[in-house]
């Protein structure tokens, strides 16, 4: 079932990347932090652009921006990234109205604004989603070629910032079905204790996801088993 193979995955995750998750995520907080304590509380910092192309391109993205140019793009799109500082994968409602369209809409906006954020028009899409992780590793999903390539029966747009919106909405189906198996399946688990119980209270429900596709897609080449994607109606 597929919460026995996100907890496999999680349980097996290992990367040999440039700069430690943890610290990176603990660099970037310190660092909004900073910012919502000084002058200018609504305005993203030298530093977190820095923090976030940094991370990013340790982490496997060879994004060929440089750190003004995230800057600028983060500056754009941070009353978006403000207003959705609260939400989760799990919780997220992508047909919401906000900023004149939808969630997924907005998503989709400022998710193409970070992939083109450099001069040379080089399509940054693996970094955008590794940038956006950082900012709210509780609602956006880390992805790289190969996961792309692992779902792109389902995602059949044009663009690949539209992909991500459509493999956000898949992840947080799957999440969806992984947590309401483990309520089904293991008894006397809330909603709360079932995603504890998937994520080992180390990594949230998003970061979970990341290192289920990793292992499946980016480390083994795997494909989709069809017995992890039984239907599920709540969670």
């Amino acid at each position: 079932m597929l919460y026995e193979a996100i907890r496999e995955a999680c349980g097996k995750y290992q990367t040999h990347y440039g700069w430690d998750y943890d610290a990176a995520l603990s660099c970037y907080r310190d660092a909004l932090e900073k910012r919502r304590n000084g002058p200018n509380p609504y305005k993203p910092s030298y530093e977190e652009a820095w923090i976030l192309l940094s991370f990013a391109n340790g982490w496997n993205a060879r994004m060929q921006a440089n750190f003004l140019d995230v800057h600028r793009a983060l500056c754009e799109i941070e009353p978006v990234l403000e207003k959705l500082r609260s939400r989760t994968l799990l919780d997220v409602c992508l047909d919401e109205r906000i900023y004149g369209g939808s969630i997924s809409e907005v998503i989709c906006r400022s998710f193409k604004r970070l992939a083109k954020c450099n001069s040379r028009n080089h399509n940054e899409t693996t970094g955008a989603s590794k940038i956006l992780h950082i900012i709210n590793p509780n609602l956006f999903v880390m992805w790289d070629g190969r996961i792309r390539e692992g779902y792109i029966c389902r995602l059949k747009k044009k663009d690949n910032w539209i992909w991500y919106t459509e493999f956000l909405q898949e992840m947080q189906r799957l999440a969806k079905q992984a947590v309401c198996e483990v309520m089904r399946q293991e008894k006397n688990h809330s909603r709360e204790t079932a995603i504890a119980s998937l994520t080992g209270c180390k990594r949230t429900l998003a970061k979970a996801m990341d290192e289920y596709n990793f292992m499946k897609y980016t480390k083994n080449c795997g494909t989709v088993s069809k017995t992890e994607y039984e239907p599920c109606s709540s969670a």
